[in-house]
């Protein structure tokens, strides 16, 4: 008798991978097929063990996907994968880089990149669900009083060091922009933002950007002239800081993870295309 294989397209642990990694990157089938099939037509791919065949499938998805975006669909998450350096960026520090390039250019100085103003950036449009017009404006102002009552206190800012907000720039899309669009498309779009962007009198800038379920996502930035490593000072340099949703510049943490089961579920379909994979390999 023989024995029945259960049987996935080559592509499947690909897309699987896309899955657990990138929930809303773009991944194209047509792509991940021909990436699988090149994998296939290897010389010695044939005598490969069942373990080393399916480690080399997912190795083929990591090249094929050489720069990846973590966006978790449910809570929003984001990550960038520096493969050079093997480490997580923050888009919100990637889009602080992408604001020093272009007030160098105009031959202003860069700005320092405070992990207290992103944590309050954060803290901004934390506030603003449910507030994102059409065209990419927030409708929400949060009273002046909220920086010091309950933005510092959140993040765990010393009161003391908490300096003078300068400006401040915010915008939203339904989906997630990649840093460079959303500085483009989002943020520096009128002659107004571009103003402040090139505000002479900012010394340090903040970055926070979050996303809701079904829901649009958000960025902000936040402008100070306050001293470099003395104003907006996070209590044990940020320790304590629980972060929840979102990312904020100059961060030491990872963006968060996003819904835990939604990731568990991503966990369980990619193990079981392993498992499976192992048995038809026997």
């Amino acid at each position: 008798m023989t024995k029945k294989k259960l049987y996935f397209p080559d592509w499947i642990p690909l897309l699987l991978l896309c899955n657990l990694q990138l929930p809303t990157l773009v991944c194209s089938k047509h792509h991940a097929n021909q990436h699988a099939f090149q994998l296939r037509q290897s010389a010695h791919t044939d005598a490969l063990d069942p373990s080393t065949y399916i480690t080399e499938t997912i190795l083929a998805g990591m090249e094929l996907l050489s720069v990846p975006i973590c966006i978790d669909s449910i809570t929003t998450c984001a990550k960038l994968h520096d493969q050079t350096l093997g480490l997580y960026r923050n888009p919100a520090n990637d889009l602080v880089e992408i604001i020093n390039q272009n007030r160098t250019a105009q031959k202003l100085e860069r700005l320092n990149d405070s992990p207290g103003l992103g944590c309050m950036a954060l803290q901004y449009v934390e506030l603003c669900k449910g507030n994102c017009s059409g065209n990419s404006a927030v409708n929400c102002k949060p009273p002046t009083d909220d920086f010091t009552e309950v933005f510092a206190p959140n993040c765990g800012v010393e009161l003391p060091t908490i300096g003078t907000i300068t400006g401040h720039i915010v915008g939203c899309q339904s989906k997630y922009t990649e840093p460079s669009l959303a500085f483009a498309n989002v943020l520096v779009k009128d002659k107004k933002s571009l103003s402040v962007l090139r505000n002479k009198s900012h010394s340090e800038v903040g970055v926070g950007l979050i996303g809701f379920h079904k829901g649009p996502f958000f960025w902000c930035v936040l402008f100070s002239n306050g001293g470099t490593n003395s104003s907006f000072v996070l209590e044990d340099r940020g320790e304590g800081i629980k972060q929840k949703k979102g990312c904020y510049s100059g961060s030491a943490f990872p963006c968060n993870a996003g819904h835990g089961s939604a990731m568990l579920f991503n966990y369980i379909i990619t193990f079981s295309y392993l498992f499976i994979s192992l048995l038809n390999q026997i």
